[in-house]
C-alpha cells in the first residue's frame, strides 16, 4: 500500500506524530490499513496493542494472526465461547479474541487483553495439545487461576489460567483475586519469571 507522510494511503498523521482513519469508527491496524473498532469478523490488532502485547510475550507470538472481536453482534461463536466461560469479560478460541465491550482506553480492559494474550502465546507454543486438553480441563474440572507466587518456579509449572492471571496481575499491578496491588517484591518475582521464559 502507497503511503503518504509515513502512514498508508487511507489514513493521516495527526499532531501527535500517529497515523489516523478517516471515520471514528475505524482504527489503524498492523495490517496497515484502517478497519471497524466492532465488527463480528473481527480486526487486525492495532500498533499500540502488539506493542503492549510485546512487551511481555516478545516475538513468540505471531502477531498477524490475532483477530480481535468487538462490539453487541460478537457472532455465534463468540456468544459460544463467552456462555462456556461465564463471568468473563472476554475469551480466546484459536487467535481470536471475542472482548464485547472492549475499551483499549481503559486499564482493566487492557490487562484483561493482556490475560488472553497469555492464552494466545499458550495456544502458540503447546499448539493442538492446548486447544484440545486446556478446553477439556477448563469446562470438567474447576477453572481455577489462583496461584501461590513462588520465587524460582517456572511460569510453564503453573497452569495455564494461573500463568494468565500472572501476566494480568503483573499488567495491571494488582491482585485480581483480592484487589491489593502488587508489592515490590512480587513484581520483580514475575518479572523475572516471566523473562525466563517469555523473552
Amino acid at each position: 500500500m502507497e503511503k503518504k507522510c509515513g502512514c498508508p494511503a487511507d489514513q493521516t498523521l495527526t499532531a501527535e506524530g500517529k497515523c489516523a482513519c478517516p471515520s471514528k469508527d475505524q482504527v489503524p491496524t498492523i495490517a496497515e490499513k484502517c478497519e471497524p473498532k466492532d465488527s463480528k469478523k473481527g480486526r487486525s490488532l492495532t500498533f499500540e496493542e502488539m506493542e503492549m502485547a510485546k512487551k511481555i510475550f516478545g516475538d513468540k507470538i505471531d502477531y498477524r494472526k490475532i483477530k480481535i472481536v468487538t462490539g453487541k453482534d460478537i457472532g455465534w461463536w463468540g456468544k459460544m465461547w463467552l456462555a462456556i466461560n461465564p463471568g468473563a469479560d472476554a475469551c480466546r478460541s484459536d487467535h481470536t479474541i471475542y472482548f464485547p465491550n472492549y475499551n483499549p482506553d481503559e486499564p482493566w480492559d487492557r490487562a484483561v487483553f493482556m490475560h488472553e494474550m497469555t492464552h494466545v502465546y499458550q495456544a502458540d507454543t503447546w499448539n493442538g495439545v492446548f486447544n484440545t486438553v486446556a478446553f477439556w480441563v477448563k469446562t470438567w474440572t474447576e477453572r481455577n487461576g489462583e496461584y501461590v507466587l513462588i520465587e524460582g518456579k517456572p511460569f510453564n509449572d503453573y497452569n495455564f489460567e494461573q500463568q494468565a492471571m500472572i501476566v494480568w496481575d503483573y499488567y495491571y499491578g494488582h491482585h485480581f483475586t483480592n484487589g491489593k496491588p502488587l508489592t515490590a517484591d512480587e513484581k520483580r518475582i514475575i518479572k523475572d519469571t516471566l523473562d525466563k521464559v517469555l523473552k
